[in-house]
């Protein structure tokens, strides 16, 4: 026999995540399947915790920028307003936090048909942790709108599924609204239908898992506290209706559009307060219904790229992907009418002329990634220069395509830096040999800060354009193939090595700034050190991307010390 202890161990490892979910899809199940955008706030009273562990935001608020705002007129009538509403409702902001938003508050908005915006229509829902409170702040309002002529009455309505609350106007030419309060619950509407339909659905046991809470399953979102839904399908009838005026482009790309819109089947913003802060967008889409370009491009994109191996993790900044040209130019391309296609070649054609012939521009394009990197590191302490190192590294194909690539693309770079020379007196082109490997670059000891060198060349299948032949002999292409990853990096910046490099190489930096934009030194200081403190407390700057069964989600995500 299974042990109680274990049974107990199980619930009590439950209960948070069935409380946090218990009030929200309380209230999701109200909110009809056809709405057009759906707001939800959740557990703010738990993620309030975790974000006055953040070192980061600590670091914000003691900040010189926001403490002037602060100290501003603006900001001063904003916190007065504020205390004084909360004085007028009788109620602390922990209360307004905690007891009445604490659980979940979800706003849910529903536009018009085509042609009839007018009965455009919506829901305020709020489950309070404090039934009593949430009915007494009801009525302080509802007192105080009266007595400031707002509102000319409040009247019972006796509804089929209980009694409800009409608010009348005192203006005539503004309609009524309606709420109803239900133990700890708060309905709110601006259409007494809505209303009612919602009270019917809390008068008859929940069947299932909402629509709303499901789709915010699929996108991946059931447990950020803010979420901001998207309903495709409320925007069919407007993009079916736009696709049939306007000129050929226009229709030309509506209809392409639409093509990828019909596999969407929902869009969410969200915002994540621990571990870490995250702000991101999510889509759920059906894979097998994008056209199978963007099947291919989306495939290769969501695999993580070998080269974040030769990233150095205090690099400054780093943008590493992959990037399938072909896919990408095939997408791109079917947005437009064959008219504009044709055009758009022949001016790449024309451009590109001098360096390969019209007919190779597939295979170059062929032979170019998918993986594509570009990062910029600290210099070495022993170069003696405050001027960082940058790398931008592209592969090249296996086979003929990548050949042509290859020597399209050092001959393109070759021609733009004799170039150079010839219309800069102080740039000349300088040549040297790494083993096998040629680089050419340029060298002025009077345009370019110390240790910066621009030169390109092709080692190991990678195409590679640097600030100095140094940083070039240092790379070491990749062998390892992409990998399939839940969370792959897109762009990643160490805001702790950014405030190293700062404080070893701020004197050079300056000078340097000082003499390019003519300005005096002292002008630029203050600005850094306004800009300095922003970065106490935060560790890195993060975009990635992650995957899901038919789903996909960019992710701005800032890395902060916690207690």
């Amino acid at each position: 026999m299974t042990s109680p202890r274990l049974f107990l161990a199980v619930a009590v490892w439950c209960a948070p995540a069935a409380a946090f979910a218990g009030p929200r899809d309380d209230l999701l199940r109200l909110v009809p399947d056809d709405y057009t955008f759906c707001l939800v706030v959740q557990n703010i009273r738990e993620h309030a915790k975790a974000d006055g562990q953040s070192s980061f935001l600590k670091g914000l608020a003691e900040s010189p920028l926001v403490k002037g705002y602060q100290n501003t007129p603006e900001a001063e009538k904003l916190r007065t307003a504020f205390e004084s509403i909360l004085k007028d409702l009788g109620i602390t902001p922990e209360q307004l936090r905690d007891d009445l938003l604490g659980d979940a508050v979800v706003f849910a908005y529903r536009k018009g048909p085509p042609g009839n915006e007018a009965k455009e229509d919506g829901l305020i829902l709020v489950h309070a942790r404090d039934g009593k409170l949430l009915a007494r702040v009801v009525e302080r309002v509802n007192d105080l709108q009266t007595k400031g002529g707002e509102l000319k009455a409040v009247e019972p309505v006796a509804g089929k599924d209980g009694e409800y609350f009409r608010r009348v106007k005192s203006d005539k030419q503004q309609p009524a609204e309606f709420y109803a309060l239900r133990g700890n619950r708060l309905v709110f509407s601006g259409s007494e239908a809505l209303l009612q339909s919602a009270l019917a659905k809390l008068a008859t046991p929940g069947d299932g898992e909402p629509f709303v809470a499901r789709r915010m399953q699929q996108l991946g979102v059931s447990d950020c506290p803010v979420s901001f839904l998207v309903n495709p399908r409320a925007f069919d009838a407007d993009l079916a209706d736009s696709a049939k005026t306007g000129k050929d482009a226009e229709r030309a790309f509506l209809k392409e559009f639409a093509g990828y819109w019909k596999a969407v089947d929902g869009v969410a913003l969200f915002l994540n307060f621990a571990p870490s802060l995250e702000l991101g967008l999510a889509v759920h889409a059906r894979k097998a219904d994008l056209p199978g370009p963007a099947r291919r491009f989306f495939a290769e994109a969501g695999k993580r790229s070998p080269l974040w191996d030769r990233v150095p993790e205090d690099a400054l900044f780093a943008l590493v992907g992959r990037f399938h040209a072909e896919s990408m130019t095939a997408m791109l391309g079917s947005f437009l009418t064959e008219q504009d296609r044709r055009k758009v070649l022949d001016g790449v054609a024309r451009m590109s002329k001098t360096f390969f012939k019209p007919d190779d521009l597939g295979p170059v394009t062929r032979g170019f990634g998918p993986d594509v990197g570009f990062w910029v590191t600290k210099p070495d302490a022993a170069s003696h220069t405050w001027c960082p190192q940058a790398l931008l590294a592209v592969k090249l194909a296996d086979g003929p395509d990548g050949r042509k690539a290859e020597l399209a693309a050092l001959k393109g770079l070759d021609f733009l830096a004799r170039l150079a020379s010839l219309s800069e007196k102080d740039l000349s082109v300088f040549e040297e040999q790494q083993g096998a490997v040629p680089v050419t670059g340029l060298t002025s000891a009077g345009l370019f800060p110390p240790g910066f060198r621009p030169c390109f060349a092709s080692k190991g299948g990678y195409l590679l354009v640097a600030g100095s032949p140094e940083t070039i002999a240092r790379f070491e292409p990749p062998k390892d193939p992409p990998t399939d990853a839940p969370e792959v990096t897109v762009l990643r910046i160490s805001v702790t090595a950014w405030r190293d490099y700062m404080k070893a190489h701020r004197h050079g930096l300056v000078e340097y700034l000082a003499k390019v934009h003519h300005t005096d030194r002292a002008a630029l200081n203050p600005q850094i050190d306004a800009l300095l403190p922003l970065l106490d407390g935060l560790d890195q700057i993060e975009i990635v991307q992650r995957a899901g069964p038919d789903r996909v989600s960019l992710v701005l995500r800032l890395k902060d010390h916690r207690k």
